[in-house]
């Protein structure tokens, strides 16, 4: 190997030369999946002033119960510099994706005192194929600021066992932001902990001392989000239908989870996973045999004084636990978890490299660059599927065609690029997979809208409520439907229900006004169009609609200002102009009643 490989700065500039190397397509991919809901249409992103907000838990419709703010004040610092660029999107999450690379060699050389070694993980987990999700997913990626902040708090914490002043405290303050970007990193206790124990050679009771000041980190977090969102933990139903089969799915996710990481060659946006038919169900016993191998080698490297084969092992399954479905959630699997357990299967690549490296350096290296050229090229083709909404249904769908979600999500994307009898096809396809698809059949109920098929909207959307009574998209478009089909009543009803969960919404109330207008109901309606546009100034249509509420209750003077005010700021709008051209006449005509 050359002298001049050795140097710290050429290491790292190979690193990162490599890595953007491998994810070099990604600035060709658009806003996919999410991105459009987070990174475009999120309103509370448009002002510095809605920290606020932020700070208390507003989301999105679709994510509440997700708590973590110091995400969506990041969020908020992105879409304030970026607006809708999506190309500075993507070079925001190569940025952080290269500042845990960095992070992961700095970690490794703490760890091993060796700077071969660095090189390898922060090489191989660099390119690593299952870490595309992770950064060419926009709106997710910003949860990998909390995998940052971990590994600067890990390295801290490293650093802490030589000077502890003052590298604990910037430890226990990044472990502390880290909580709050990404609760995956809740696990940060049991890392140290585990640490503690294999590398300091720690006794019980001492190692729990020093995860002590994390694990109150982390308690930290789970009382605040009670006390903000009311709840401790965002829950979903069992993956089986008892606890011991839920258990043993668990034992298969693990193991997928493993399989994934090790052989990365199909990788999909919905990994599929089978419940659990028992203990005798062979999946489960090819599940529990992995896994014993797995727990097997960290006890003998425990045995054989190599904590860092048993720390790596461990890492990689401690950073499953927050994702493993050991408590349900909604999201069942994805390959996006895998971004901090890989660190562990990277290193753990990295010590047999360096094993090997003395007896054949050639060997290690043509190994290693056929590793990170295969790595490299799964990266790169995985990229691509991600180009559009369009290119990642359609690659989802030929990998799992019996998933809902993917069929859903493929007719989503159709129905964006306006091609209503595919997404049609898609969406029916959905909802037959899966009776129980809420989000199916609320979709389908707008694409039937949008194609005028109203009668057959309205049945989608009532289907959509009668599984999930709460769907606050269902109950709004089920309004716009009936509003459509000047049903005023049913109308007036559901866009009343929208708002006693949702109180702030002015396109809601504006709705309701042109409802309320249309049924003749004008003080309701001016009231409404008055909701609005408090709550929105600049919403036009609201403006519009009061001023005709003004004339249906002969507030001639009223509407005849306020329909001013439209004209001069926009002399196209033909409503405006024609109801003040009448106006005017009527007031001419002789005095008002």
């Amino acid at each position: 190997m050359p002298r001049w490989m050795k140097h710290q700065a050429v290491q790292l500039a190979v690193i990162i030369g490599v890595t953007l190397f491998a994810y070099g397509n990604i600035f060709y991919n658009q806003f996919a999946w999410d991105d459009p809901e987070f990174l475009v249409q999120w309103k509370t992103l448009q002002r510095w002033d809605s920290v606020p907000q932020l700070l208390a838990g507003e989301l999105p419709a679709r994510h509440v119960g997700v708590y973590r703010p110091v995400r969506s004040v990041i969020y908020l610092a992105a879409r304030q510099l970026l607006g809708g660029n999506v190309i500075g999107y993507h070079v925001h999450s190569l940025l952080v994706h290269l500042a845990a690379v960095v992070l992961v060699y700095v970690v490794t050389r703490q760890l091993t005192r060796q700077q071969m070694m660095a090189f390898f993980a922060a090489l191989l987990f660099g390119v690593h194929p299952v870490h595309t999700e992770a950064v060419t997913y926009l709106t997710t990626n910003f949860d990998l600021w909390g995998i940052v902040l971990f590994l600067g708090a890990l390295s801290a914490y490293l650093r802490g066992q030589e000077q502890p002043k003052p590298w604990r405290l910037v430890s226990w303050t990044l472990a502390l932001l880290a909580a709050f970007t990404y609760e995956i990193t809740l696990v940060f206790p049991l890392v140290v902990f585990f640490h503690a124990l294999l590398w300091r050679k720690d006794r019980l009771l001492r190692a729990v001392q020093v995860a002590l000041p994390y694990i109150l980190v982390s308690l930290s977090y789970v009382a605040v989000r009670a006390m903000v969102i009311g709840s401790a933990i965002r829950s979903a139903p069992l993956l089986a239908v008892t606890p011991w089969l839920h258990a043993l799915t668990v034992v298969k996710i693990f193991a997928q989870y493993a399989l994934m990481t090790v052989l990365p060659l199909t990788q999909t946006v919905y990994p599929p996973l089978a419940s659990a038919r028992g203990l005798a169900d062979p999946t489960v016993l090819l599940a529990l045999g992995l896994l014993a191998v797995l727990v097997m080698l960290g006890v003998l490297a425990v045995r054989k004084n190599t904590p860092l084969v048993a720390w790596s092992v461990g890492l990689f399954f401690l950073a499953l636990l927050p994702v493993a479905q050991i408590i349900p959630a909604k999201i069942i699997m994805a390959e996006r978890y895998l971004y901090l357990p890989s660190f562990g299967f990277c290193l753990l690549l990295a010590w047999l490299l360096q094993r090997f490296l003395n007896r054949s350096q050639l060997g290690v290296w043509l190994l290693l660059a056929v590793l990170v050229g295969g790595y490299g090229t799964l990266t790169w083709q995985r990229n691509r599927d991600w180009r559009s909404d369009a290119t990642l249904w359609a690659k989802t769908v030929s990998q799992v065609p019996a998933d809902a979600r993917a069929h859903h999500n493929l007719g989503a994307a159709f129905s964006r690029q306006g091609n209503y009898p595919q997404a049609l096809a898609s969406l029916r396809t959905a909802v037959a997979l899966d009776p129980s698809y809420a989000e199916g059949y609320a979709t389908l109920g707008q694409v039937l809208a949008a194609t005028e098929q109203y009668d057959a909207a309205v049945a989608a959307f009532q289907h959509a409520l009668q599984l999930e009574p709460r769907y606050l998209d269902a109950i709004r478009n089920l309004g716009d439907a009936y509003l459509a089909q000047e049903q005023f009543t049913a109308a007036i009803a559901q866009y009343r229900a929208y708002l006693g969960y949702e109180p702030n919404d002015p396109a809601v109330y504006n709705n309701l006004g042109l409802a309320l207008l249309s049924a003749g109901a004008y003080p309701d309606a001016a009231a409404s169009f008055s909701g609005a546009l408090q709550r929105d100034p600049s919403l036009s249509p609201a403006r519009l609609g009061l001023a005709l509420a003004f004339i249906g209750q002969q507030r001639y003077q009223e509407a005849q200002a306020l329909l001013t005010e439209i004209v001069a700021a926009d002399p196209d709008n033909e409503v405006a102009v024609e109801q003040l051209q009448r106006l005017e006449q009527l007031l001419r005509s002789g005095p008002l009643p």
